[in-house]
């Protein structure tokens, strides 16, 4: 293959006809006026010329599984160590939740307990008003006021032992018809 020509793009034979003849005759090169022989150059010239810009061959099968098992073994310490800061972060996430959780917890109790304060105090004072409100209703309209529980148990008593007189004489008044029979 020594003495076979190839044919070759304009930029590389540029590039060899500045390495084998010099800059002096390249400097047509841009009025396209280059001679044959720039740019038809042997396989060895070819090879001299462009030492740098040959591609290298691919990989054989032994290259490619290192290559492999090397960018395996990468990724797999990169994922571990993305997991491991995920958990790490996840970890410190539970923590300031969990103290959060428990402020919270604390704080909702605190608003129930008034909330339910505020109610049972609100209807506590809406009965108080029904009951004045009702009391001085009463009054003007001239009904009679409702006894407190105290005055009531007393009237009772009182109502009680006179009946319980009148309920003993009943009694006894049965059971000598009951005898007499």
């Amino acid at each position: 293959m020594h003495g076979k020509r190839v044919t070759v793009p304009l930029g590389t034979a540029l590039l060899g006809a500045a390495l084998l003849f010099g800059s002096g005759q390249v400097s047509n090169a841009s009025t396209g006026q280059v001679q044959a022989n720039a740019t038809m150059l042997s396989a060895s010239e070819y090879a001299m010329a462009t030492g740098t810009l040959r591609k290298e061959p691919p990989p054989g099968p032994r290259e490619r599984e290192r290559m492999r098992d090397r960018h395996m073994r990468e990724h797999m310490r990169d994922r571990h160590m993305r997991e491991h800061m995920r958990e790490r972060h996840m970890r410190e996430h539970m923590r300031d939740r969990h103290d959060r959780e428990m402020r919270d917890r604390m704080r909702d109790r605190h608003m129930r307990d008034r909330y339910h304060r505020d109610m049972r105090d609100r209807y506590d004072r809406d009965m108080r008003d029904r009951r004045m409100r009702d009391r001085h209703m009463r009054h003007d309209m001239g009904i009679p006021q409702r006894q407190s529980q105290s005055q009531a148990q007393a009237q009772s008593q009182q109502q009680g032992a006179g009946v319980g007189q009148n309920q003993s004489q009943s009694q006894s008044q049965s059971q000598s018809q009951g005898q007499e029979d």
